[in-house]
């Protein structure tokens, strides 16, 4: 899966569940944490010159970028499931 659509994938589910349980964290890294932030410096410079934050999608594509891979394999078949889920019931 593209990071781009994983990182829409990742957002659908977190907004679903902030409009459930309020306060329930919505990004998956602290960008506060020293080493963390560091890096999220460094892809900020990487992306060129901005004026305002980056968006929603494209903070979630830079915490699935520091993923490891098998990290990242869970969170893919994690939506695997889920689409398989949502088939099943659609059949019925």
């Amino acid at each position: 899966m593209k990071t781009e659509e994983l990182a829409e994938r990742v957002l659908e589910e977190r907004r679903s569940m902030a409009a459930r349980q309020p306060g329930v964290a919505y990004y998956m890294m602290n960008l506060n944490h020293p080493a963390v932030g560091a890096l999220y410096q460094l892809w900020l410079n990487e992306q060129g010159p901005h004026g305002m934050a980056p968006s929603d999608r494209a903070r979630t594509c830079f915490e699935l970028e520091l993923m490891a891979p098998a990290a990242r394999r869970l969170l893919e078949q994690h939506f695997e499931t889920v689409d398989r889920v949502k088939n099943m019931g659609n059949r019925g």
